[in-house]
């Protein structure tokens, strides 16, 4: 990541870094060896290196949002007679495993670029497992279009309860992918910010839950949000003058744009 963000008079402003899923997937041929975090995703150790330097040399006050990275880390059904549980389709469990391993891998750059003389700790960094509200009427529910899981057999793909795609290779379920109208916890995301905290916050797209409009209690729905929707909203709720993109290019596969 090359941070194009060079505007004067940016000391406290906030900002949202969107780190979309194909720059956190790590490259092909890997050594079968255990890889340190870094090696394994050495996009995202460069993206959250500049990150920190937005927050130590810049002053500024960065939460930060991402894709699904990596297929072993994406939900989708289990294997066993219980396989199309809702709850299967939640990002929730892939929020906290990406959620921690960038929290990690900023916690790591945050601690380097603060000198061992300073009087004050490194800043902190800290995932969020965010949930997204989704309108129930989106029209996106009545053409599911987001492929999840991975190809079964005509045996196992019995019972399932979503709409599906078949081809030679089997069948694969899929989501719909409506709008997000608000993040649920961006004012947690926002105090976070305001203590000088890092958040990773919004991941995946966010948990999809719907409100009841009598006893506004939530409840997840299978559903997928796109991240760079979900990372602009937060910007806007936490009110962000910064939104930066992180887009992969042939020679650069963590440019940044904002």
């Amino acid at each position: 990541m090359r941070s194009n963000v060079r505007q004067p008079g940016l000391k406290d402003a906030v900002a949202v870094v969107v780190i979309p899923s194909n720059c956190l997937v790590a490259e092909e041929g890997a050594p079968s060896t255990p890889l340190s975090l870094s090696e394994r995703y050495p996009a995202a150790s460069g993206i959250c290196r500049e990150v920190a330097q937005l927050v130590t040399k810049k002053g500024m006050k960065v939460a930060v949002t991402h894709g699904e990275g990596p297929s072993q880390d994406m939900p989708g059904p289990r294997r066993g007679p219980n396989r199309w549980s809702q709850d299967d389709f939640c990002v929730a469990p892939c929020q906290g495993r990406l959620g921690q391993k960038l929290q990690q891998l900023l916690q790591n750059e945050l601690s380097l670029m603060t000198s061992p003389s300073s009087p004050y700790p490194p800043p902190s960094a800290v995932s969020v497992v965010s949930q997204v509200l989704v309108n129930v009427s989106d029209p996106a529910f009545q053409t599911p279009s987001v492929p999840v899981g991975e190809w079964v057999g005509e045996e196992e793909f019995q019972g399932c309860p979503f709409a599906a795609t078949h081809s030679q290779a089997g069948w694969l379920c899929l989501l719909p992918a409506p709008k997000p109208i608000d993040v649920i916890e961006w004012r947690a995301v926002r105090t976070l910010l305001d203590s000088g905290v890092v958040p990773v916050a919004g991941g995946c797209g966010g948990v999809a839950v719907v409100e009841n409009a009598e006893t506004r209690q939530l409840s997840n729905v299978p559903a997928r949000v796109e991240t760079e929707y979900t990372g602009a909203l937060l910007g806007s709720r936490v009110r962000a003058r910064v939104l930066v993109l992180v887009v992969e290019s042939e020679h650069r596969p963590g440019h940044a744009s904002g």
